[in-house]
């Protein structure tokens, strides 16, 4: 391995570390997600771990979750129609 790959190697390290610790919200909706499909009890947890490192390594290189993953739902609140009174 050349420096370039231990570079790459420690910055996968600190990711996976970094977001199997803290749990980002979209790790969070991922686990609900297939709570809700009723697949989280058949899910190998190695291949959800990495499954899950190579999501953080492509949003850290990327800036966004890769396509494909589950998006976190929007909360959305809707205003009371508004009347208007005129003059």
């Amino acid at each position: 391995p050349n420096p370039i790959d231990d570079a790459r190697a420690t910055r996968i390290a600190t990711l996976a570390h970094d977001v199997l610790t803290t749990q980002p919200a979209w790790v969070i909706d991922h686990i609900r997600h297939l709570h809700d499909n009723h697949q989280l009890t058949s899910t190998d947890l190695v291949e959800l771990a990495t499954r899950i490192i190579t999501t953080a390594a492509h949003h850290d290189l990327h800036g966004q979750l890769p396509a494909g993953w589950p998006a976190r739902p929007l909360s959305v609140e809707l205003a009371p129609p508004g009347i208007e009174i005129g003059e």
